[in-house]
């Protein structure tokens, strides 16, 4: 219902626009900066409608031929990896 309402009046409240931004550590001295990278920490409210959209494109994307199968990054249980390895095996045989 919630998201629904936020769809209808093209809205999303000031809590779901907020984000706070902690570093997270990655490799080496943990003095230098340059070995964080940043982490968006938003409402779970946010993230589910977020989900909600990204899935409702992709099912319309998929159903209507929209994007190519070679698109790999941007479909459903393939990955940039798989592209590669098709990739590969068009180039070898």
């Amino acid at each position: 219902m919630m998201f629904t309402q936020m769809m209808s009046v093209s809205s999303v409240p000031d809590d779901g626009k907020a984000a706070t931004i902690v570093p997270v550590y990655k490799t080496g001295l943990a003095t230098d900066v340059r070995n964080y990278r940043p982490i968006s920490l938003t409402c779970v409210s946010s993230k589910i409608m977020e989900r909600i959209v990204v899935d409702q494109m992709n099912s319309f994307v998929c159903d209507n031929n929209i994007i190519s199968k070679a698109q790999h990054e941007f479909l459903k249980g393939v990955t940039t990896t798989t592209n590669l390895l098709e990739s590969f095996n068009d180039w070898t045989i």
